[in-house]
Protein backbone atom coordinates (compact mmCIF):
# COMPACT_ATOMS: atom_id res chain seq x y z
CA UNK A 1 0.00 0.00 0.00
CA UNK A 2 2.39 2.65 1.12
CA UNK A 3 4.44 2.00 -2.65
CA UNK A 4 1.08 2.55 -4.26
CA UNK A 5 0.70 5.40 -2.45
CA UNK A 6 4.32 6.61 -2.56
CA UNK A 7 3.57 5.95 -6.54
CA UNK A 8 0.15 8.19 -6.78
CA UNK A 9 2.03 10.62 -5.03
CA UNK A 10 4.98 11.12 -7.57
CA UNK A 11 2.60 10.65 -10.52
CA UNK A 12 0.55 13.34 -8.99
CA UNK A 13 3.68 15.65 -8.68
CA UNK A 14 4.66 14.96 -12.28
CA UNK A 15 1.98 15.81 -13.41
CA UNK A 16 2.04 19.25 -11.68
CA UNK A 17 5.45 19.30 -12.71
CA UNK A 18 4.74 18.72 -16.42
CA UNK A 19 1.63 21.52 -16.75
CA UNK A 20 4.25 23.94 -15.82
CA UNK A 21 6.53 22.94 -17.86
CA UNK A 22 4.59 22.82 -20.82
CA UNK A 23 3.08 26.38 -20.08
CA UNK A 24 6.33 27.86 -20.29
CA UNK A 25 6.03 26.36 -24.03
CA UNK A 26 5.77 29.60 -26.68
CA UNK A 27 6.05 27.29 -29.85
CA UNK A 28 3.95 24.17 -30.65
CA UNK A 29 6.19 21.42 -30.23
CA UNK A 30 5.71 17.80 -28.99
CA UNK A 31 8.30 16.79 -25.90
CA UNK A 32 11.59 15.05 -26.66
CA UNK A 33 12.96 11.99 -24.93
CA UNK A 34 15.89 12.62 -22.95
CA UNK A 35 19.10 11.07 -24.64
CA UNK A 36 20.32 7.76 -24.25
CA UNK A 37 23.68 6.82 -23.65
CA UNK A 38 24.31 3.27 -22.97
CA UNK A 39 22.90 -0.04 -24.65
CA UNK A 40 22.41 -3.34 -22.74
CA UNK A 41 25.02 -1.46 -19.63
CA UNK A 42 27.77 -0.70 -22.38
CA UNK A 43 28.75 3.33 -22.66
CA UNK A 44 28.72 4.50 -26.57
CA UNK A 45 31.03 7.57 -25.81
CA UNK A 46 30.53 10.26 -28.64
CA UNK A 47 28.54 9.40 -31.62
CA UNK A 48 29.80 10.72 -34.61
CA UNK A 49 27.83 8.99 -37.39
CA UNK A 50 24.25 7.38 -38.05
CA UNK A 51 23.18 5.10 -40.30
CA UNK A 52 19.28 3.81 -40.50
CA UNK A 53 18.85 0.75 -42.52
CA UNK A 54 15.89 -2.21 -43.02
CA UNK A 55 14.82 -1.49 -39.71
CA UNK A 56 18.25 -1.35 -38.09
CA UNK A 57 19.93 1.65 -36.23
CA UNK A 58 23.78 1.28 -36.85
CA UNK A 59 26.12 3.96 -35.25
CA UNK A 60 29.72 4.71 -35.18
CA UNK A 61 31.37 6.30 -31.50
CA UNK A 62 34.05 6.75 -29.15
CA UNK A 63 33.55 3.66 -27.73
CA UNK A 64 32.65 1.41 -31.09
CA UNK A 65 30.11 0.34 -33.34
CA UNK A 66 26.74 -0.27 -32.55
CA UNK A 67 23.76 -2.52 -34.29
CA UNK A 68 20.37 -1.70 -32.57
CA UNK A 69 17.25 -3.27 -33.29
CA UNK A 70 14.61 -2.86 -31.35
CA UNK A 71 15.34 -3.06 -27.64
CA UNK A 72 18.70 -5.23 -28.84
CA UNK A 73 22.26 -3.89 -29.28
CA UNK A 74 25.02 -5.23 -31.00
CA UNK A 75 27.89 -4.05 -29.25
CA UNK A 76 31.22 -4.34 -31.17
CA UNK A 77 34.32 -3.09 -29.70
CA UNK A 78 38.10 -3.47 -29.78
CA UNK A 79 37.93 -6.46 -27.18
CA UNK A 80 35.72 -8.65 -28.81
CA UNK A 81 36.31 -7.69 -32.18
CA UNK A 82 38.48 -6.46 -35.31
CA UNK A 83 38.20 -2.94 -34.23
CA UNK A 84 41.27 -1.18 -32.72
CA UNK A 85 41.56 1.97 -30.09
CA UNK A 86 40.36 4.56 -32.55
CA UNK A 87 37.68 7.24 -32.83
CA UNK A 88 34.93 5.94 -35.66
CA UNK A 89 34.62 9.38 -37.65
CA UNK A 90 32.41 8.41 -40.31
CA UNK A 91 30.41 5.67 -41.88
CA UNK A 92 28.66 4.82 -46.12
CA UNK A 93 26.38 2.24 -47.19
CA UNK A 94 27.28 1.01 -50.30
CA UNK A 95 24.90 -0.33 -52.91
CA UNK A 96 25.42 -3.94 -51.32
CA UNK A 97 24.19 -2.54 -48.10
CA UNK A 98 27.26 -3.13 -46.24
CA UNK A 99 28.85 -0.22 -44.22
CA UNK A 100 32.16 1.12 -44.23
CA UNK A 101 33.83 2.32 -41.00
CA UNK A 102 36.37 4.77 -40.95
CA UNK A 103 38.08 4.63 -37.30
CA UNK A 104 40.20 7.13 -37.26
CA UNK A 105 43.79 5.66 -36.01
CA UNK A 106 43.08 2.27 -37.12
CA UNK A 107 41.92 1.84 -40.79
CA UNK A 108 38.73 1.07 -42.25
CA UNK A 109 36.66 -1.76 -41.64
CA UNK A 110 33.47 -3.25 -43.10
CA UNK A 111 30.35 -4.29 -41.53
CA UNK A 112 28.04 -6.60 -43.50
CA UNK A 113 24.61 -6.83 -42.12
CA UNK A 114 23.76 -10.41 -43.99
CA UNK A 115 25.78 -12.35 -41.76
CA UNK A 116 26.83 -9.61 -38.97
CA UNK A 117 30.51 -9.88 -39.96
CA UNK A 118 32.78 -6.82 -39.04
CA UNK A 119 36.17 -7.23 -41.19
CA UNK A 120 39.19 -5.36 -42.00
CA UNK A 121 39.24 -3.62 -45.36
CA UNK A 122 41.46 -5.00 -47.72
CA UNK A 123 43.57 -1.98 -47.99
CA UNK A 124 47.01 -1.42 -46.36
CA UNK A 125 46.64 -0.24 -42.75
CA UNK A 126 50.00 2.10 -43.66
CA UNK A 127 47.35 3.92 -45.93
CA UNK A 128 43.95 3.40 -44.32
CA UNK A 129 45.37 4.39 -40.68
CA UNK A 130 44.47 8.23 -41.15
CA UNK A 131 40.88 8.04 -42.49
CA UNK A 132 38.57 10.14 -41.18
CA UNK A 133 35.38 9.85 -44.14
CA UNK A 134 34.89 7.40 -46.67
CA UNK A 135 32.63 7.26 -49.49
CA UNK A 136 31.81 4.58 -51.91
CA UNK A 137 31.32 4.38 -55.87
CA UNK A 138 31.84 1.34 -56.44
CA UNK A 139 34.40 -0.04 -57.82
CA UNK A 140 35.99 3.05 -56.63
CA UNK A 141 36.68 4.13 -52.63
CA UNK A 142 36.77 7.87 -51.85
CA UNK A 143 38.92 8.44 -48.45
CA UNK A 144 39.82 11.73 -46.70
CA UNK A 145 42.85 10.90 -44.68
CA UNK A 146 42.68 14.50 -43.22
CA UNK A 147 45.86 15.99 -45.13
CA UNK A 148 45.47 13.77 -48.38
CA UNK A 149 42.90 11.98 -50.55
CA UNK A 150 42.95 8.60 -51.64
CA UNK A 151 41.22 6.87 -54.58
CA UNK A 152 40.98 3.28 -54.70
CA UNK A 153 39.98 0.50 -57.40
CA UNK A 154 38.96 -2.16 -55.66
CA UNK A 155 38.84 -4.26 -58.91
CA UNK A 156 42.71 -3.20 -60.03
CA UNK A 157 43.64 -2.38 -57.26
CA UNK A 158 45.29 0.78 -57.95
CA UNK A 159 45.64 3.47 -55.58
CA UNK A 160 45.88 7.30 -55.92
CA UNK A 161 47.23 9.67 -53.40
CA UNK A 162 46.18 13.25 -53.76
CA UNK A 163 47.99 15.81 -51.30
CA UNK A 164 48.00 19.10 -53.10
CA UNK A 165 45.65 21.73 -55.00
CA UNK A 166 46.22 24.11 -57.89
CA UNK A 167 46.43 27.06 -55.80
CA UNK A 168 47.50 27.09 -52.00
CA UNK A 169 49.97 23.87 -51.97
CA UNK A 170 49.02 21.07 -49.46
CA UNK A 171 45.55 19.90 -48.94
CA UNK A 172 44.25 20.57 -45.18
CA UNK A 173 41.54 19.87 -43.13
CA UNK A 174 39.41 17.21 -45.60
CA UNK A 175 36.16 16.38 -42.57
CA UNK A 176 33.96 14.81 -45.29
CA UNK A 177 33.80 12.40 -48.85
CA UNK A 178 30.56 12.43 -51.07
CA UNK A 179 29.97 10.96 -54.22
CA UNK A 180 27.89 12.89 -56.90
CA UNK A 181 27.29 10.88 -60.16
CA UNK A 182 27.71 14.04 -62.69
CA UNK A 183 31.25 15.38 -61.10
CA UNK A 184 32.92 12.25 -58.93
CA UNK A 185 34.08 12.64 -55.58
CA UNK A 186 33.44 15.96 -53.68
CA UNK A 187 35.66 16.47 -50.60
CA UNK A 188 35.41 19.14 -48.25
CA UNK A 189 39.13 21.73 -47.63
CA UNK A 190 39.84 24.15 -45.38
CA UNK A 191 40.33 26.43 -48.82
CA UNK A 192 37.16 25.07 -51.14
CA UNK A 193 36.25 22.07 -52.71
CA UNK A 194 38.35 19.25 -54.02
CA UNK A 195 36.73 17.29 -56.65
CA UNK A 196 38.08 13.98 -58.23
CA UNK A 197 36.39 11.96 -61.36
CA UNK A 198 38.09 8.91 -60.99
CA UNK A 199 37.01 7.23 -64.43
CA UNK A 200 38.98 10.33 -66.00
CA UNK A 201 41.46 10.44 -63.08
CA UNK A 202 40.56 14.00 -63.10
CA UNK A 203 41.12 16.23 -60.18
CA UNK A 204 39.02 19.94 -60.14
CA UNK A 205 39.58 22.47 -57.28
CA UNK A 206 36.74 25.06 -56.37
CA UNK A 207 37.97 27.74 -54.51
CA UNK A 208 36.02 29.23 -51.86
CA UNK A 209 36.90 33.12 -52.87
CA UNK A 210 35.62 31.80 -56.10
CA UNK A 211 32.38 30.09 -55.31
CA UNK A 212 31.93 30.67 -51.96
CA UNK A 213 32.88 34.18 -50.91
CA UNK A 214 31.04 34.33 -47.74
CA UNK A 215 32.80 30.94 -45.74
CA UNK A 216 35.98 31.55 -43.72
CA UNK A 217 36.67 27.97 -44.42
CA UNK A 218 35.05 24.74 -46.06
CA UNK A 219 34.22 22.39 -43.59
CA UNK A 220 31.31 20.22 -44.70
CA UNK A 221 29.58 19.10 -48.09
CA UNK A 222 26.59 16.69 -49.12
CA UNK A 223 24.95 15.89 -51.74
CA UNK A 224 20.88 16.59 -52.26
CA UNK A 225 19.16 15.88 -55.83
CA UNK A 226 22.07 16.51 -58.03
CA UNK A 227 23.17 19.78 -56.17
CA UNK A 228 25.70 20.21 -53.48
CA UNK A 229 24.85 21.71 -50.01
CA UNK A 230 28.69 23.05 -49.12
CA UNK A 231 28.77 24.68 -45.52
CA UNK A 232 31.82 25.99 -43.15
CA UNK A 233 32.18 29.17 -41.10
CA UNK A 234 29.70 31.50 -42.42
CA UNK A 235 27.02 29.40 -43.46
CA UNK A 236 26.25 27.01 -45.58
CA UNK A 237 25.51 27.50 -50.11
CA UNK A 238 24.16 25.44 -52.12
CA UNK A 239 24.86 25.21 -55.93
CA UNK A 240 23.89 23.53 -59.10
CA UNK A 241 27.52 23.06 -60.44
CA UNK A 242 25.98 25.59 -63.11
CA UNK A 243 24.67 29.09 -62.02
CA UNK A 244 26.25 31.09 -58.95
CA UNK A 245 25.67 29.25 -55.23
CA UNK A 246 23.16 30.50 -52.87
CA UNK A 247 24.19 31.65 -49.86
CA UNK A 248 22.05 31.08 -46.67
CA UNK A 249 23.98 32.82 -43.70
CA UNK A 250 22.69 31.96 -39.78
CA UNK A 251 20.38 34.30 -38.35
CA UNK A 252 22.35 34.73 -35.51
CA UNK A 253 26.08 36.28 -36.15
CA UNK A 254 27.34 34.79 -32.82
CA UNK A 255 27.10 31.40 -34.68
CA UNK A 256 28.90 31.90 -37.95
CA UNK A 257 31.75 31.20 -36.46
CA UNK A 258 31.34 27.53 -35.58
CA UNK A 259 32.42 25.17 -37.83
CA UNK A 260 29.35 23.03 -39.87
CA UNK A 261 30.09 19.69 -39.04
CA UNK A 262 27.58 18.04 -40.70
CA UNK A 263 24.32 18.90 -43.23
CA UNK A 264 21.89 16.47 -43.60
CA UNK A 265 18.69 16.37 -45.61
CA UNK A 266 15.06 14.59 -44.46
CA UNK A 267 12.81 12.99 -46.59
CA UNK A 268 10.71 15.99 -46.06
CA UNK A 269 12.84 18.07 -47.65
CA UNK A 270 13.78 19.88 -44.44
CA UNK A 271 17.74 21.02 -44.29
CA UNK A 272 19.70 20.45 -41.11
CA UNK A 273 22.74 21.46 -40.26
CA UNK A 274 25.07 20.72 -36.84
CA UNK A 275 27.38 23.20 -35.93
CA UNK A 276 28.29 22.85 -32.58
CA UNK A 277 24.47 23.36 -32.18
CA UNK A 278 21.73 22.13 -34.08
CA UNK A 279 20.04 24.40 -36.90
CA UNK A 280 17.66 23.99 -39.82
CA UNK A 281 17.35 26.31 -42.99
CA UNK A 282 14.19 28.52 -42.66
CA UNK A 283 13.40 28.11 -46.85
CA UNK A 284 10.90 31.02 -46.42
CA UNK A 285 13.22 33.50 -44.97
CA UNK A 286 16.72 31.87 -46.46
CA UNK A 287 18.06 32.10 -43.33
CA UNK A 288 20.07 29.26 -40.68
CA UNK A 289 18.10 29.37 -37.69
CA UNK A 290 18.82 27.20 -33.82
CA UNK A 291 16.46 24.60 -32.95
CA UNK A 292 14.40 26.52 -29.72
CA UNK A 293 14.82 24.94 -26.43
CA UNK A 294 12.16 24.87 -23.89
CA UNK A 295 12.88 25.53 -20.14
CA UNK A 296 15.35 24.54 -18.24
CA UNK A 297 17.20 27.53 -19.43
CA UNK A 298 20.28 25.51 -19.34
CA UNK A 299 18.89 22.91 -21.49
CA UNK A 300 20.65 24.22 -24.37
CA UNK A 301 24.10 23.16 -23.38
CA UNK A 302 22.59 19.75 -23.15
CA UNK A 303 22.18 19.00 -27.09
CA UNK A 304 25.70 20.31 -27.51
CA UNK A 305 27.93 19.19 -29.43
CA UNK A 306 26.33 17.35 -32.86
CA UNK A 307 27.90 14.73 -33.95
CA UNK A 308 25.69 13.35 -36.09
CA UNK A 309 21.88 13.28 -37.73
CA UNK A 310 20.22 10.79 -39.22
CA UNK A 311 16.25 9.76 -39.82
CA UNK A 312 14.64 6.53 -38.93
CA UNK A 313 11.87 4.76 -40.47
CA UNK A 314 8.68 7.29 -39.05
CA UNK A 315 10.08 10.45 -40.41
CA UNK A 316 11.53 11.51 -36.70
CA UNK A 317 15.15 12.97 -36.96
CA UNK A 318 17.83 11.59 -34.74
CA UNK A 319 20.73 13.22 -33.49
CA UNK A 320 24.25 12.54 -31.22
CA UNK A 321 24.68 14.63 -29.01
CA UNK A 322 28.33 14.79 -27.12
CA UNK A 323 26.08 15.37 -24.30
CA UNK A 324 22.99 13.38 -23.93
CA UNK A 325 23.86 10.83 -26.23
CA UNK A 326 20.74 10.11 -29.03
CA UNK A 327 18.17 12.23 -29.21
CA UNK A 328 15.03 11.76 -31.34
CA UNK A 329 12.82 15.23 -32.55
CA UNK A 330 9.83 15.74 -34.72
CA UNK A 331 10.89 16.24 -37.95
CA UNK A 332 8.39 18.87 -38.57
CA UNK A 333 9.52 20.86 -35.13
CA UNK A 334 11.24 24.42 -35.24
CA UNK A 335 11.87 23.20 -31.34
CA UNK A 336 12.58 20.97 -28.44
CA UNK A 337 11.57 20.64 -24.81
CA UNK A 338 14.13 18.81 -22.70
CA UNK A 339 13.26 17.50 -19.11
CA UNK A 340 16.26 17.73 -17.08
CA UNK A 341 16.50 14.88 -14.72
CA UNK A 342 17.37 16.80 -11.85
CA UNK A 343 14.15 18.79 -12.18
CA UNK A 344 11.78 16.04 -11.99
CA UNK A 345 10.31 15.72 -8.37
CA UNK A 346 11.52 12.54 -6.27
CA UNK A 347 13.48 10.71 -9.33
CA UNK A 348 16.84 11.33 -10.30
CA UNK A 349 17.29 8.27 -13.03
CA UNK A 350 14.75 9.73 -15.82
CA UNK A 351 16.04 8.12 -19.27
CA UNK A 352 13.18 9.31 -21.26
CA UNK A 353 9.73 11.15 -21.66
CA UNK A 354 7.87 10.67 -24.44
CA UNK A 355 4.21 12.08 -25.03
CA UNK A 356 1.23 9.94 -26.07
CA UNK A 357 -1.65 12.59 -26.22
CA UNK A 358 -2.25 16.11 -25.35
CA UNK A 359 -2.57 15.39 -21.47
CA UNK A 360 -0.61 11.84 -21.13
CA UNK A 361 3.31 11.51 -21.50
CA UNK A 362 5.41 7.97 -20.61
CA UNK A 363 8.09 8.45 -18.54
CA UNK A 364 11.00 5.78 -18.74
CA UNK A 365 13.41 5.46 -16.04
CA UNK A 366 16.28 3.37 -15.62
CA UNK A 367 14.20 0.52 -13.65
CA UNK A 368 10.80 0.76 -15.23
CA UNK A 369 8.36 2.76 -17.27
CA UNK A 370 4.93 4.61 -16.44
CA UNK A 371 2.70 6.98 -17.41
CA UNK A 372 0.94 10.51 -16.29
CA UNK A 373 -1.90 11.14 -17.24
Amino acid sequence: MFRTNNLKYRTLCGVVFLLILWSFNAFCVEPAWVGKTKFNGDSSGVVRAIIAHDNHLYLGAENGFLDLVGETSTFYTPENSVLSDGYISDMTLDDDGNIWISQFGSGLFIFRPKDRSLSSSPLPIELTKSSWAVAVAEPFLGISLISKILIHNMETGASTIIDKNQRSGRLRRIYGAEYLPDIGFVFPEASGLVVHEPFLKETSFYSIDKYFPMLDSVTAVSVVDGQLLVGGRGGVYKWDLVNTAIYYPFEDPNNSQNDVDQIFVSSGGRIWIAATGLYYLDSEKSIISELKQGQPKYSKEQIKTIGAISELKNGNIIVGSSQIGLLTINAIDTGIKYLHETEFPYRKDIEWLKSVTNSSALVGASDHQFKLD
